[in-house]
């Protein structure tokens, strides 16, 4: 077979890896491998996060079968796009979590100091039937500032919960980023790279690499 028809794989793209075809197994070279690589399907009862899809994707890529004589492989595009739209579903999910914990400390706070203003209240209007007695005005005084104090603890906590809480989620996320664009360098610097073995050459090969991409992204 001397030309390779890529019109033949609409619903299919390349992504040229690092491996050099002398470093790839040898039955990797059998026309069953381009069967594009299959994204893990979790099971419906198991709620997926951001990481898990994106995790998909970069194991889509790094396990992704070599087409003969090359350094690329073969990708589904319908399962990667499907992928990025239910990565872009979970970014409202997971940023709404994130001010869900903030939020609560706000309304732990607000409760609280709601309630101590109740208790001044009260005290203050029974001391003053009983003519203000200072002991039991102090004793009320110090239960509200105790319950003002507890309640701030008690927000602090909260807070510093959902800075980690973010802190990790973001830190999962730029892990998960990082191999991707690594793994796209990676095969993008391998595709400006590969050349075309001079038998395979025809008028049909021999146009820029890139044009194929260029209609992609258009």
């Amino acid at each position: 077979m001397s030309t390779f028809d890529t019109h033949s794989y609409d619903d299919e793209f390349e992504v040229y890896g690092a491996v050099s075809s002398e470093e790839a197994p040898a039955d990797e070279y059998a026309w069953d491998a381009f069967a594009p690589a299959q994204a893990p399907e979790a099971p419906r009862h198991v709620r997926r996060g951001l990481e898990d899809v994106i995790g998909d994707l970069v194991e889509i890529i790094e396990t992704a079968k070599q087409m003969p004589l090359s350094n690329s492989a073969l990708i589904s595009r319908d399962e990667v796009l499907e992928l990025l739209r239910e990565a872009m579903d979970l970014v409202p999910d997971e940023i709404r979590q994130a001010r869900h914990v903030l939020s609560s400390a706000d309304v732990i706070l607000e409760r609280a100091e709601v309630e101590a203003n109740q208790l001044l209240d009260e005290v203050r209007a029974r001391a003053a039937s009983m003519v203000e007695k200072a002991e039991v005005v102090r004793l009320a005084r110090q239960r509200a500032e105790q319950i003002v104090l507890e309640a701030k603890a008690q927000a602090r906590q909260r807070i510093i919960e959902a800075d980690e809480y973010i802190d990790g989620k973001l830190g999962g996320f730029e892990v998960v980023l990082g191999r991707l664009a690594k793994s796209t360098a990676s095969a993008r610097e391998a595709m400006n790279s590969r050349t075309m073995p001079a038998g395979l050459l025809t008028p049909a090969t021999e146009a820029p690499a890139t044009t194929f991409f260029d209609q992609e992204r258009e």
